[in-house]
């Protein structure tokens, strides 16, 4: 049992206070006793549907702390046996869902901790501000009806003596609280000026707040300070930026803080794409932040180590927030580039630089360490009120000799410090990020060390699971420590993250192997798993990691080929297509001078896809066929399903039709012998689309509808939107336009509902052709086309644009307005030559005749008809051929 520190760590001369202590550290800092309390008030019985509260997202919400911490806590308990995972329906959520169950054995223990806990005595302040000493069972008891509280609040609101206030138990409902990660500041002397500049910026509505000043001013002890003041008047996301984090790990934890104020755009449009982009991101936060987002704050530290995407977020949220009733405050060494004089002139950013403390402050903060006035005035002259410095001298001793003031600190820090402290400050130092209290116990260091050193203010406080020493003070331990010691650290890291093997865990565990030169392990982690990141989203962090393995000290090249194909992956994702080819064309020549043909037919499909990409169909067809060839050579069946599925899309959009399904149906045929349920969908439909295209629209209709059961079936959100609009598409080209609104429609809202910016776009573009087809509600058909036009605009999606000016043509033409709907029929000829895009380029011809059929220009109505026959022609489609060729007899007899 893992209370056995409890017991008999403590040795107290009062034992009823200190054991009373003890226990509430003990359960304060350990998400598994918060989460064994929590499933004791919400247990369910095995078999029977489930609440949301026995959900891992239930207990997260409850027990206020991050999904991610539930996930380990959940996972240590189920190994010792004290909770079952099992999977339930849960009451108000339509799919079945894992669940976390007591077992009796864990029911037991929890009554026992629920137990002690209710009947400790401690130092309660009631709202009159009377102090007395009272069970905890007497105060639940009584706040009960008063503010709902149960015992995980009280326990929450505990400080580290065991004291609890009313008015840290009262919270004004509907503010979310997401700052468990903020630092807690253990003295706050001399920051009034600066703190009340904030709080005035605030009132006056500026957008943006900076605060900035050198290493260890005090930035985050006056950020910690301002969450405090608004914590029961806004609603408030806290992130302090590492220079490991990418743009999607932050997006990732306000995705978390958005879903908490029942928003959930943001956290479905991750899930569903791999490959994000902040032209989407940008529409996605403006609309969340707009709608209902009232007194909303948001705090990020340390900017100096955000990268240049990071920043880009930044600069979007300059662009949103004047529209929103949502501030942001960010902090960091020095100024920001995401704004500029202009922003501060016209009162959208306010700026605060931090010095030194004053005299008095730094007197205050100096306190009773230092009683001599003539050392504190030394010390004072050399620090110049540097907050940092105050809080880590205890003696002015050999003060008047030093030079270097940080040295001098380090110095004196070190020096008094017991080995135990030394040891766990050695340990830490090889993270490089804040580590959970729980990890330090199970390597032997004991609660005593953890609070001795937040004490002396050389570990920093990330809610109540978590600590981090400060930056300077992280390097300066890692620098001091041993090599052997080191070395030894960085292995238990990479062991400790293996043991939960979450995606980040997997990257962290790469990174400690490498900083040791274990390129084996490093290597063999990122071979496993470098798909799987990949495709979650989790690219650039790989690569980030990745780039220290070196090449000359793999033993087998074959895992260097792997990971160079992974590398063109990222890059592709990413648009990098020259970096990608590069990496692809040392994947070929390698793995073909090692033979492993396998790899060789994955890099000539790397390298098609590219080629793909990059409309160089040429080049493309031949590289994928040489993988097809290899592929089918070795009975390679997932290559050769991927394969197929890619050369089928080269077909089709180069106006193959029938070699396009002929293709197709070879990659269904092999993704059905591997099961891969996702690629036989899209297969089915791409194949259903195409007999769309080629006037067979019954086929069509059934083989979407084929393929759309099996995206319902699987929850793949993403691609059933994409279905519905293209099922609306099918309707469309048939002329039965009510039908392809009511799909349009249902496209618009599941995207809206996702967080599927290109598929509200398309839906938009397409619900806006229907009703100028119908020739109703014009008006309305423009409003959708310019929402739609502005989306694809953002995104730079050049296609879509087309079919803008597309639309534009259709509704002018249906209000007799010549002109303008000429400008947009060759408008939209214009781009769709320039980009190659037959199928738009044969709708504009088309539907460009009608209207000048319409007007009685006849003879340039024949024109353009005939236009539209060599497209439809080229593209197969048998259907619209006849219709052209009528249409043209009809105009022949006119002219």
């Amino acid at each position: 049992m893992f209370c056995g520190h409890v017991h008999f760590r403590y040795q107290p001369t009062s034992v009823n206070f200190y054991y009373t202590i003890s226990f509430i550290i003990f359960v304060r800092t350990t998400t598994p006793n918060k989460i064994m309390v929590h499933l004791l008030k919400h247990n369910c019985v095995d078999g029977c549907p489930a609440t949301y509260q026995a959900t891992q997202q239930g207990i997260a919400e409850n027990i206020d702390t991050l999904r991610c911490h539930v996930a380990r806590g959940v996972k240590e308990l189920i190994e010792k046996r004290l909770v079952k995972e099992t999977k339930s329906s849960v009451k108000g959520l339509e799919r079945r869902r894992k669940i976390y169950l007591l077992t009796d054995e864990g029911t037991s223990y929890a009554k026992d901790i629920h137990e002690k806990i209710m009947n400790m005595k401690i130092r309660f302040r009631d709202k009159k501000g009377n102090i007395r000493e009272t069970k905890i069972c007497d105060i639940a008891e009584k706040l009960k009806k008063e503010l709902d509280v149960n015992i995980i609040d009280i326990i929450r609101a505990m400080s580290p003596e065991g004291n609890v206030d009313y008015k840290d138990l009262t919270k004004k409902e509907g503010f979310v609280d997401f700052t468990e990660n903020a630092p807690r500041s253990t003295h706050f002397y001399g920051r009034e000026k600066e703190k009340n500049e904030i709080k005035d910026y605030l009132k006056e509505n500026r957008k943006i707040v900076v605060v900035y000043g050198m290493p260890g001013i005090g930035k985050s002890v006056l950020l910690s300070k301002i969450i405090e003041e608004y914590k029961n008047e806004k609603n408030i996301f806290y992130y302090n930026i590492h220079e490991w984090d990418t743009l999607r790990s932050i997006l990732k934890s306000f995705s978390d803080f958005l879903q908490r104020m029942g928003k959930r755009k943001l956290i479905f449009y991750l899930k569903s794409k791999p490959d994000i982009t902040m032209g989407e991101i940008g529409i996605i936060l403006e609309e969340e932040l707009m709608k209902n987002c009232k007194n909303t704050l948001l705090v990020f530290d340390d900017t100096q180590k955000a990268n240049r995407e990071i920043t880009s977020l930044f600069e979007y949220l300059r662009e949103i927030l004047p529209k929103t009733d949502t501030t942001l405050i960010v902090a960091g060494r020095k100024k920001p580039d995401f704004y500029d004089a202009r922003h501060i002139l016209h009162r959208i950013v306010g700026e605060i630089k931090l010095d030194g403390l004053d005299k008095e402050s730094s007197r205050k903060l100096a306190g009773e360490k230092i009683m001599d006035e003539d050392i504190f005035e030394k010390i004072y002259s050399l620090t110049k009120g540097y907050p940092m410095a105050l809080e880590l001298i205890d003696t002015g001793k050999g003060l008047e000799k030093t030079r270097d003031m940080m040295k001098y600190v380090y110095n004196e820090v070190v020096r008094k410090l017991i080995t135990q402290e030394k040891d766990l400050l050695f340990f830490i130092s090889v993270y490089d990020r804040p580590v959970p209290v729980d990890m330090l116990l199970q390597n032997n260091f004991s609660y005593e060390n953890v609070q001795e050193l937040i004490k002396k203010c050389l570990l920093i406080e990330h809610g109540s699971e978590m600590v981090h020493p400060h930056d300077l003070l992280r390097e300066f331990f890692y620098n001091k420590s041993p090599a052997d010691l080191r070395i030894k650290n960085h292995r238990k890291a990479a062991e400790y993250h293996l043991k939960w093997k979450t995606d980040l865990d997997v990257i962290a565990a790469m990174y400690h192997y490498l900083k040791v030169n274990n390129q084996k392990d490093a290597v063999k982690i990122a071979v496993q798993n470098g798909e799987r990141l990949i495709n979650k989203g989790m690219g650039k962090e790989f690569m980030e990691v990745t780039e220290d393995i070196d090449e000359n000290k793999i033993t087998k090249k074959s895992d260097w080929v792997e990971i160079l194909l992974f590398k063109g992956d990222v890059y592709r994702g990413a648009g990098g297509f020259d970096k990608s080819l590069e990496c692809n064309k040392k994947a070929l020549a390698l793995s073909k001078k090692l033979g492993n043909k396998k790899q060789v037919a994955k890099a000539y499909l790397n390298t098609g896809i590219i080629q793909l990409n990059q409309a160089d169909y040429k080049k493309a067809i031949e590289n994928l066929q040489k993988a097809a060839e290899i592929s089918k050579k070795i009975k390679d069946t997932y290559t050769s399903s991927k394969v197929y599925f890619y050369i089928g899309t080269l077909y089709w959009v180069t106006g193959k039709l029938d070699n396009a399904i002929n293709t197709l149906s070879k990659s269904l045929k092999y993704a059905k012998k591997i099961d891969d349920k996702l690629l036989v969908a899209n297969t089915t439909l791409d194949i259903g689309f195409i007999h769309g295209l080629e006037g067979k629209y019954e086929k069509s209709i059934e083989l979407q509808m084929k393929g759309l059961k099996t995206l319902e079936k699987m929850g793949n959100k993403y691609m059933v939107a994409r279905t519905y609009n293209n099922i609306g598409v099918t309707y469309n080209s048939m002329g039965n336009f009510k039908k392809a609104i009511e799909w349009y429609d249902k496209s618009i809202k599941i995207s809206e509902k996702i967080g599927n910016i290109r598929g509200v776009g398309y839906g938009l573009s397409n619900i806006s052709e229907g009703y100028a087809k119908l020739n109703r509600e014009l008006d309305k058909a423009k409003e959708y086309t310019d929402k739609s036009l502005s989306i694809f605009s953002r995104l730079g999606e050049k296609r879509m644009i087309v079919q803008c000016h597309i639309n534009y043509g259709v509704i002018y033409h249906r209000k007799r307005e010549w002109d303008k709907a000429i400008k947009y029929f060759e408008a939209s000829i214009k781009i769709s030559r320039k980009i190659k895009a037959s199928e738009f380029l044969s709708q504009a011809f088309f539907l460009y005749a009608e209207m000048l059929k319409q007007k009685g220009d006849f003879v340039k109505a024949k024109t353009q008809y005939q236009n539209a026959l060599k497209c439809y022609m080229k593209l197969g489609n048998k259907e619209k051929v006849k219709e052209v060729k009528k249409e043209l007899m009809e105009i022949e007899k006119r002219i």
